[in-house]
């Protein structure tokens, strides 16, 4: 996936209050004060894989305290973790503040490609696929959906098919395989693989476990994403 900027933004700035007679007058921005990040506005899981503006890890940054180019509380500018696009902010012990990445409006949803199927002609049997599907990009995709569908459904039987990367099944949970069931003609869109990372050059083939009877011309169909 990729990193994504928050901060140094015109709403990003950290406010405390001043207290005068125990009543809370009018806020004044604060600095220096250490800001971290979490998934939730309230518990959650705090985020610490950070980078600051010049790619350095950190965990928290601090307001700006006006003497550099940032103006007095301002949040400078980081990166937040790997495909976040949300984060929780916190100033100290204050409460929590939303923030989205100053990147949202560059951010576009890859819709996902549908590789060139692979298809077995004629009566289904099981086997094991010695077809193999290369990733010949240049940038690590993931499954995002494999569906198996019959020309002509099993009369009794399901026809279960299983996909592997590199030799290995996507499915450890078998349980989870995509499954043609009697008299259907889809498995639909499984989306339960827990393997999904097809790096470069990585291979997929596609096993038939179970063939159903009288099933015939099998076609599966994977959908991948990019990472």
């Amino acid at each position: 996936m990729a990193r994504y900027r928050f901060g140094g933004g015109i709403a990003d700035w950290g406010f405390g209050t001043v207290t005068v007679d125990g009543t809370d007058h009018i806020a004044q921005v604060s600095a220096g004060v250490a800001v971290t990040f979490w998934s939730d506005e309230q518990g959650g899981t705090q985020y610490t894989d950070l980078l600051d503006s010049d790619s350095l890890p950190v965990t928290s940054v601090s307001l700006a305290d006006g003497t550099g180019v940032r103006a007095r509380g301002q949040i400078p500018p980081l990166f937040g973790p790997d495909g976040v696009t949300r984060m929780w902010a916190q100033a100290g012990t204050n409460p929590r503040a939303l923030m989205v990445t100053t990147d949202a409006a560059d951010i576009t949803t890859d819709p996902g490609t549908i590789l060139p199927p692979l298809s077995l002609s004629g009566t289904v049997t099981v086997g094991t696929g010695v077809h193999r599907l290369y990733n010949d990009t240049t940038v690590v995709l993931r499954v995002a959906g494999v569906r198996a569908s019959v020309g002509t459904p099993s009369s009794s039987g399901s026809v279960v098919v299983d996909v592997n990367r590199n030799g290995t099944t996507i499915f450890p949970t078998q349980a989870n395989r995509p499954a043609i069931a009697s008299g259907s003609s889809t498995s639909g869109k499984n989306t339960l693989a827990e393997v999904t990372e097809l790096g470069v050059n990585d291979y997929l083939t596609v096993d038939v476990d179970s063939a159903g009877t009288g099933a015939a011309n099998l076609v599966v169909q994977i959908l991948v994403t990019r990472s």
